[in-house]
């Protein structure tokens, strides 16, 4: 019997690696305008620190060396490289004006997602992974 114990850090190194893997994918490229600007100027990377400011990446961790573990993970490395000096991250093939095509043709919205109040402010009642699991089967 093998038994995966978990810890806290390896939790919030996978969370920013699912991050860091859509935020650099085509898909979400072709959309986010904020990303492609933060590509174009500096020379296709984009800074630990800007990834920091990130609200998504916020709710996992503020820590750069988290983020720094996450760019390391051999899930990812077919498409982020992490700098030398490990203060950027960049995408494995650059994304230029062919690979942003036509856009998204399809995107999906779901709404009316069902919140609870805590401490006087509406949340979530389902986390963006539970949403992310009712439609895996139909692509990333």
């Amino acid at each position: 019997i093998i038994i995966s114990i978990m810890t806290d850090e390896t939790k919030t190194i996978e969370g920013v690696v699912e991050r860091l893997r859509f935020f650099f994918s085509d898909a979400n490229l072709r959309r986010d305008k904020f990303m492609r600007n933060e590509l174009a100027a500096n020379d296709g990377k984009v800074s630990i620190e800007s990834l920091l400011r990130f609200n998504s990446i916020k709710q996992h961790t503020e820590d750069a060396a988290i983020v720094v573990k996450a760019a390391k993970d051999a899930g990812l490395a077919d498409r982020i490289k992490l700098s030398e000096d490990e203060k950027s991250v960049s995408r494995v093939v650059p994304f230029d004006m062919e690979t942003m095509g036509s856009g998204v043709k399809f995107s999906i919205r779901v709404a009316n997602i069902p919140t609870e109040e805590v401490d006087g402010v509406a949340k979530h009642k389902v986390t963006r992974d539970e949403v992310k699991g009712h439609f895996a089967k139909y692509g990333p």
